[in-house]
């Protein structure tokens, strides 16, 4: 039957998805915390270069300048290739996270880490992307939109640049010979339904059940959104906020 067909969950080569991936098949302690000390690095380095960033940005209140065609036009595509280039990210996460809610006995010390892990590599790849595009709308020229945009795009590679500090594992080579795989299984709120029906009859405590259910619904949530309004409508993200900042200080336009 197509639910039981084997499906191989898709993994990027940056330093949160090896952590994921050495946590579910690697039982050596000293491998998950070495890699765990990589991505906690990789977290605090984001969030700092994020928020001194973004910071800066909000405390100057920028001049915003409309811009001719031609500038607007390099915002747009700007916005539309970080897009194209943190997709994917969100779109994983979002399969790693219900991989791990689903299948918690599979993680040599439980998915709670693991799932932690995914939501910051998902909210990172949005911070970043919301941040590019509210830097591009202060650019004031096409120069500067440019760096603004490779800036970001930087920011938002750190974990796949961490990842380079891994020298006794071939990352690559662990992901395409050891992959994740399980069966394919009923899709939408049916197979929440069934699953969250698995941990009532496992016995599921409090403490466990309840947060796995919260993660499980905001999981569906965001697979929503991601679905139905992120990945085709946020590269305009950089349009609203210009014409956002264009009716806030109409006298900057």
């Amino acid at each position: 039957m197509a639910k039981d067909k084997l499906v191989k969950l898709k993994l990027e080569s940056d330093i949160y998805s090896f952590t994921y991936l050495k946590m579910h098949s690697d039982e050596n302690p000293f491998v998950h915390g070495e890699l765990m000390v990589k991505s906690f690095l990789t977290i605090v380095l984001q969030l700092m270069v994020m928020f001194l960033r973004f910071g800066e940005a909000i405390g100057e209140r920028g001049t915003v300048v409309y811009g001719d065609p031609a500038l607007i036009a390099v915002r747009l595509a700007c916005a539309f290739f970080m897009h194209l280039q943190l997709y994917p990210e969100i779109e994983v996460s979002l399969k790693m996270i219900k991989y791990a809610i689903y299948h918690m006995e599979n993680f040599k010390g439980g998915a709670f880490y693991p799932i932690i892990l995914t939501l910051v590599k998902m909210t990172a790849a949005i911070v970043a992307e919301i941040g590019s595009s509210f830097l591009l709308v202060q650019a004031s020229s096409i120069k500067l939109a440019l760096i603004f945009f490779m800036g970001m795009s930087i920011v938002a590679n750190i974990d796949n640049i961490m990842s380079k500090t891994v020298t006794n594992f071939s990352i690559g080579s662990e992901i395409s010979s050891n992959p994740i795989t399980y069966k394919k299984g009923v899709k939408s709120f049916a197979g929440d339904v069934k699953e969250v029906n698995e941990w009532i009859e496992q016995g599921f405590s409090k403490v466990i059940f309840i947060p796995a259910g919260f993660i499980l619904l905001l999981n569906r949530i965001l697979t929503f959104i991601f679905t139905c309004i992120y990945f085709y409508f946020f590269p305009f993200l950089v349009l609203l906020f210009l014409e956002q900042q264009a009716y806030v200080c109409p006298e900057q336009v």
